[in-house]
């Protein structure tokens, strides 16, 4: 009769362990650990597919310098009819006639997924590059974009006015950083949206809340000349006697009239903000048709000309007041 000696557990949990730390080792070897880093762009750039083949053609030139293998991209492009293509590869996109397209861009995703060989690794290790332009940024992509973490030195941004994110997923730092830098690199080079608005209303754009305090300041001092010359009429006809009394009822009433007077003119500022705001409403991408449609309307409903119109015409206002006041006087 033989007898089979059972493991003890203590035997067992150490065989455990060993077989644990022996699955970690090799995956350590074969696998590194992955990180990310985001980096957030807000210049308005105008997106062409010929714009698209050189970031394109940039990112895999810098590939080339390194010990890649496997390079896999892939294109996302999503409509405003909420339509989506998707593209597997750069021919395929290039290939593509975007003219049967009648619906604008809303944003394009490009990934470009690889292997890299680095050393003190058995095997090359994957990495990924991952470029979003949007001309109306998102706000859950952005929100997927904080839970991603990574950020770099750009974090100071507001994200909600970037409209172009590249996103590293990598193992080797250095190349990584070096990626980033050509996605950096091709948006400095890109041409800027806001150079087919002149200089005239990019000026008027970005001191909008200049110019909605000035309105504010302005359209008080108006009231204010108009209180001032209608008094003055009155009381040089003998139509209007002052006495103390009546000063003191009407410094009561001036309370609630400076009330509404301050709500008026908050609310006009508020709406010079939004127009000159309305000023720089461009369309930033040229691939599809109704792209080119989209560019064509924005133009059309521009108010660009009828705001400057009434600003001039404003401030030609309250300068005759003011003449006619002293000349009153």
């Amino acid at each position: 009769m033989s007898t089979t000696l059972q493991p003890k557990k203590a035997d067992i949990d150490l065989m455990n362990e060993q077989n644990i730390k022996n699955a970690s080792a090799l995956l350590a070897l074969l696998h590194g650990k992955s990180d990310s880093i985001c980096r957030l762009f807000k210049k308005e750039i105008l997106v062409s597919k010929n714009e698209l083949s050189s970031l394109n053609d940039s990112m895999i030139s810098k590939l080339s310098l390194h010990n890649i293998s496997a390079i896999t991209t892939s294109i996302d492009i999503t409509f405003s009819n909420k339509r989506i293509l998707t593209f597997k590869s750069w021919v395929e996109f290039e290939s593509y006639d975007f003219k049967s397209i009648n619906s604008a861009t809303k944003s394009i995703f490009i990934q470009w997924d690889f292997l890299a060989l680095i050393s003190n690794y058995e095997v090359p290790q994957r990495h990924t590059v991952s470029v979003r332009i949007s001309s109306n940024p998102n706000p859950s992509d952005f929100f997927k974009v904080l839970l991603s973490g990574g950020f770099d030195e750009s974090h100071d941004l507001d994200i909600q006015s970037c409209t172009m994110i590249c996103k590293v997923d990598f193992v080797n730092n250095t190349l990584a950083e070096e990626l980033v830098n050509v996605a950096e690199h091709w948006n400095e080079l890109c041409e800027c949206a806001y150079s087919k608005k002149g200089v005239v209303r990019p000026f008027l754009y970005f001191h909008r809340t200049g110019w909605a305090r000035i309105f504010e300041v302005w359209f008080t001092f108006c009231i204010a000349l108009i209180i001032a010359i209608t008094l003055k009429i009155l009381i040089q006809n003998n139509l209007l006697m002052i006495s103390n009394e009546s000063l003191l009822y009407a410094l009561v009433a001036v309370i609630p009239l400076s009330a509404l007077v301050e709500n008026i003119a908050h609310a006009g500022g508020k709406k010079i903000y939004s127009s000159f705001g309305d000023l720089m409403e461009i369309h930033i991408f040229s691939i599809s048709t109704g792209d080119s449609k989209e560019q064509e309307k924005i133009e059309k409903n521009s108010r660009f000309g009828k705001e400057v119109f009434l600003f001039v015409l404003n401030a030609i206002f309250s300068i005759v007041l003011s003449i006619i006041f002293f000349a009153i006087e």
